[in-house]
């Protein structure tokens, strides 16, 4: 058998506290301190102001907190951010202060739900048109009723025999087309809006969360604050300039810490060993491509997507904030 090594064997084992003797190393939560130290920085002082923290986004294996998944955009998949940061307390090594509509990861289509309103759109003036067209007939009511009343004057005996066979048959006419019309309008748009309201909510939960487990979390989103694209450009490098002063730790991890050396390879493949400084990688149900590395927490990645301005054919979208465990990352592109 060849022996292997490469690896630490800080990696294989641990010292619990008050314990000198090494123990098995059990990986439950190898990124608690990473995520916990990677929103330390982002509320340091030199980087705060610039970040929104009440646009923000929480991703779990199972659940999501302040968004919804949507199809693959320039940078990820995640819808707009409406959960919010609320605090972080330095003294709470297990949870983290948050506020958001809780969602499941499935993947919304906007353009199937714009194409469905669409539709909907379309469907009314047919409607309205069906409508007009049963009024046109409830006019050739009347108009018969005239042409009755003159042949009742020449030939009272026929007029007076075709009068109730041809009023009825119209009366009939217009009565069914009205009963098609009303219930055919009330299929077809309470079908659309149906289908509508289900791809719109499939991924809500209906509930609301004001606390994440911090070994739960896989990764995080902020958008940076900026009203105008200057200020969105401006903000977003500020911030990139920022983390530059606080240093990665990757290596010489802390023997006594049972959860240092996870992700070793992966952290040392994104950070020490990228000579583009970019990455495109999936952590949960998070897709990010070509985003930038702008820095570390011990496990846990510091990743940036810069301002995007609109297009004729696209909004213009603002730049966010992503922190990401490595632990979490499945593939990288």
């Amino acid at each position: 058998m060849i022996e292997n090594n490469c690896c630490s064997p800080y990696c294989n084992q641990y010292y619990p506290q008050n314990n000198a003797t090494p123990q098995p190393k059990q990986v439950q939560c190898c990124c608690k301190l990473g995520i916990k130290r990677a929103t330390e920085i982002l509320g340091a002082d030199r980087v705060r102001q610039f970040i929104n923290f009440n646009a923000a986004a929480f991703i779990t294996d199972f659940f999501l907190v302040g968004t919804e998944l949507t199809t693959l955009g320039v940078n990820d998949n995640l819808g707009a951010l409406t959960g919010s940061l609320e605090k972080l307390n330095p003294c709470v090594c297990d949870l983290l202060d948050i506020s958001g509509p809780l969602a499941y990861p499935e993947v919304l289509n906007p353009a199937l739900l714009e194409e469905l309103t669409d539709l909907l759109g379309l469907t009314t003036p047919i409607l309205t048109l069906l409508n007009t067209a049963t009024t046109t007939i409830e006019g050739v009511s009347d108009a018969l009723a005239a042409l009755i009343t003159a042949l009742n004057a020449l030939l009272a005996g026929l007029g007076t025999a075709l009068s109730p066979v041809l009023t009825g048959l119209v009366d009939a006419l217009t009565d069914t087309l009205t009963a098609v019309t009303d219930i055919v309008s009330e299929l077809i748009v309470g079908l659309i809006n149906i289908l509508i309201g289900l791809f719109s909510d499939e991924a809500s939960v209906g509930a609301n969360a004001e606390l994440a487990s911090l070994c739960a979390i896989k990764a995080m989103a902020f958008e940076v604050l900026g009203d105008t694209p200057a200020l969105q450009v401006a903000n977003y490098n500020i911030i990139k300039e920022a983390l530059r002063f606080f240093q990665c730790e990757t290596q010489d991890c802390n023997p006594t810490c049972d959860d240092c050396c996870c992700s070793s390879g992966i952290m040392s493949e994104l950070v020490s060993g990228n000579l583009t400084g970019r990455a495109s990688l999936t952590a949960g149900s998070l897709v990010l491509t070509d985003v930038e590395i702008l820095g570390c927490a011990g496990n846990a990645l510091i990743l940036g997507a810069p301002f995007i301005p609109a297009t004729t054919t696209t909004p213009a979208v603002n730049a966010k904030i992503y922190v990401v465990c490595a632990e979490a990352v499945q593939f990288i592109g």
